[in-house]
């Protein structure tokens, strides 16, 4: 019983979302000279945050390089945003600060919580967090952390950063990091991948729902892998936007709702310098 309601209660949020969310495109089409119609948005992305190099790799970097990317950011007059943000501005004219940056973590690692948030909180930043449901689930029954290599982030630690203000939760699958991602089997049909695809997700934004009490409005792919039909059935599911990992900034347009998807992402690479990010923005804006 409980699950029926949840399911309802979930297709309402999402039906009501799409009619909130639709309807206002209206309004964009008229012109406004006030405000800019297309803005650039750099989006970093991180993984794992570590205070030792052991088992380097490229997706771990130190909590020292990241405090030191929060800091050059703010010098250089980046203003972190959510995704959400980006939503709004396509759909609702909503200003967007003159130079603004996402900072995205993928998968949901419990060492955010302990050195990302803090930093966040102490520099006034934000932060996106695509978290993958099923991990989040697992270790929110079992937190008996030295048991595993990479512990998960909680739904209480998760509840507890979104209720700060500083933290955006959004959709990596509920159970697709693994194997070729949420990307089209060889020889699955087009209706058994939406279904698959359908039922995945739909349990993440249950779950979100039901924790967090709201429904995640972007994908970020895991691995950054899709296939042609991805979107549309994101759209369909009701996503306002998706994330890939091609190294690009993006451009969104006020009244275009497609330029929300496929986003780009420039990852954050290990033993490098802050500046060093600065130029991989710099040289993918151009």
């Amino acid at each position: 019983m409980k699950t029926i309601k949840n399911i309802l209660l979930l297709t309402f949020v999402l039906i009501f979302t799409a009619s909130f969310y639709q309807p206002v495109l209206a309004l964009t089409s008229f012109e406004f000279d006030e405000i800019e119609k297309e803005k650039q948005v750099p989006i970093l992305m991180y993984h794992f945050l570590s205070t030792d190099n052991k088992r380097p790799n490229k997706w771990k970097i130190m909590v020292n390089e990241f405090e030191s990317d929060l800091k050059t950011l703010k010098s250089e007059g980046f203003e972190a945003i959510f995704i959400q943000d980006l939503i709004d501005f396509v759909y609702f004219s909503k200003p967007l600060p003159e130079k603004p940056v996402i900072i995205s973590f993928d998968d949901g690692a419990s060492d955010f919580y302990a050195y990302g948030f803090p930093l966040l909180k102490e520099y006034d930043m934000k932060a996106v967090m695509a978290i993958i449901g099923s991990q989040t689930d697992k270790y929110s029954e079992d937190t008996e952390e030295n048991k595993y290599p990479i512990p998960n982030l909680t739904w209480t630690q998760l509840r507890e950063m979104k209720d700060s203000g500083l933290l955006e939760v959004q959709s990596h699958s509920y159970n697709l990091h693994k194997d070729i991602g949420s990307v089209k089997r060889k020889g699955e049909s087009l209706e058994d991948y939406r279904t698959r695809l359908s039922k995945d997700l739909g349990k993440l934004n249950e779950r979100v729902l039901e924790e967090l009490g709201h429904v995640p409005t972007a994908f970020i792919f895991p691995f950054g892998a899709k296939s042609d039909e991805s979107n549309n059935i994101l759209k369909e599911i009701g996503f306002l936007s998706s994330l890939i990992c091609y190294e690009t900034i993006s451009t969104v347009k006020i009244g275009e709702p497609d330029t929300l998807f496929d986003l780009g992402r420039i990852l954050r690479p290990s033993g490098a310098s802050s500046d060093t990010v600065i130029k991989r923005i710099r040289t993918a804006e151009s």
